[in-house]
């Protein structure tokens, strides 16, 4: 509550999960909802979303949250870049995967501090 936002944080696992849209963490403020998927890697590569937590994240944005990746690269240290949904490109070919590459995370990528 650093900021002034009550935050929830989903239930990663078990059967509501999987049936219902549940990103990571959900913050809220005077009507402002910020939704984020959570993504922590050692070192820099890309970070991918599969086709239920991008369908998750779209559907908040659908009801006018503000959506984001939050990428923590270990070597980097203990800060996260938040990374808007739309930055996001879509891979694979049996399986839609999205994708954030380290050039695409670094350049749409904003500190904490800039977005709340």
């Amino acid at each position: 509550m650093r900021y002034g936002y009550a935050v929830l944080r989903a239930p990663a696992s078990g059967a509501k999960a999987k049936r219902l849209p549940y990103p990571d963490l959900l913050a809220f403020k005077n009507g402002r909802i910020l939704i984020f998927e959570v993504k922590r890697r050692k070192k820099r590569q890309a970070v991918y979303l599969s086709e239920d937590q991008y369908s998750t994240l779209m559907f908040w944005k659908s009801k006018g949250a503000e959506v984001y990746v939050a990428v923590r690269y270990d070597v980097e240290g203990p800060d996260f870049l938040l990374v808007p949904i739309d930055c996001a490109e879509e891979v694979g070919d049996s399986a839609p995967k999205y994708r954030l590459t380290v050039e695409r995370v670094l350049d749409c990528g904003k500190r904490v501090q800039e977005v709340v």
